[in-house]
C-alpha cells in the first residue's frame, strides 16, 4: 500500500522473517514489490538495521506493530526504540505504529514526541505539528492505482462509495476504531499510564488484557476489574 502511494518515491521496508521473501514471491497480488524499483527489501532485524544506518533519514517511518500483549512485542513499543526511530526521521518527519489498544504504548509515544495523534489503532509521532489535509488526503487516495487498477474506481457508484465512506470512517468526531484522536484528548485518556522501557515491558501477557477474554481464559488471568 505504501509503494502504491502516487506521492511516495521510495521503501525501504525492514521485515525480520526471510521467509516473506518467498511468499511475496507465489502471490501475483503482491510478487511486482520485488521488482519495484520504488521498493527496497531488507531482511533483517529493524532495530539492529536502524543502528548500523545511522545516516539514514526518512520523511515516515511506519510499523504495523505487533499485538501489545504478545511476547517481545515490548522491543518494538518501548521508548527506546521509539528514540531510535525519531533519531532517523527528518525535522518534519513523523513515526506511525500500532499501538493495538495499549494505554502504555500510547503513553510511551506522547512522551517520545512532542506532538502525536491516534489514527484507528495507530499512534502518529512527529516532532512537528500534525494535522489532517483532507483535500490532500482525497487528491491522493483518488490516484491510487495497484497493478495498474484503480483502487477506488470513480467511474462507478460502487467506487464512489467506497471514497466517500474511507474518508467518513476517519471523522473526528465519530467513535469507535476508525476515529482520529489529537493530543489533549489523548493526554486526559492516557497520560496517567506508564511508560514502556526496555526494562519495563510489563505491556507483555499483562493481566489488564481487556478485549481479550479468550486469551486471558487460555493463561489462566483473572477477568479484569
Amino acid at each position: 500500500m505504501l509503494a502504491a502511494n502516487p506521492a511516495v518515491e521510495r521503501v525501504t521496508a525492514v521485515e525480520i522473517n526471510h521467509g516473506y521473501r518467498e511468499i511475496i514471491r507465489t502471490h501475483p497480488e503482491v510478487s511486482g514489490l520485488l521488482t519495484d524499483p520504488k521498493v527496497e527489501l531488507v531482511i533483517d532485524d529493524g532495530r539492529r538495521w536502524l543502528r548500523r544506518h545511522p545516516d539514514r533519514r526518512f520523511d515516515a517511518i511506519v510499523m504495523n506493530t505487533t499485538f501489545h500483549w504478545r511476547e517481545f512485542s515490548g522491543a518494538l513499543l518501548s521508548r527506546e526504540f521509539l528514540e531510535v526511530c525519531r533519531s532517523h526521521l527528518r525535522p518534519d518527519g513523523l513515526l506511525m505504529w500500532n499501538c493495538t489498544g495499549s494505554a502504555r504504548a500510547i503513553r510511551t509515544g506522547m512522551d517520545v514526541f512532542p506532538h502525536t495523534m491516534m489514527v484507528g489503532s495507530f499512534c502518529v509521532g512527529s516532532a512537528a505539528p500534525l494535522w489532517i489535509d483532507r483535500v490532500r488526503w482525497r487528491s491522493i487516495l483518488t490516484a491510487y492505482r495497484i497493478n495498474g487498477e484503480p483502487v477506488f474506481d470513480l467511474a462507478t457508484t460502487r467506487g464512489r462509495g467506497e471514497l466517500a465512506d474511507t474518508l467518513a470512517g476517519y471523522d473526528i468526531s465519530g467513535e469507535g476504531q476508525s476515529r482520529i484522536m489529537k493530543g489533549p484528548e489523548m493526554l486526559a485518556r492516557f497520560g496517567q499510564a506508564k511508560v514502556i522501557t526496555d526494562d519495563d515491558v510489563g505491556v507483555e501477557y499483562e493481566r489488564s488484557l481487556v478485549g481479550h477474554p479468550t486469551l486471558q481464559k487460555i493463561l489462566g488471568f483473572d477477568p479484569p476489574d
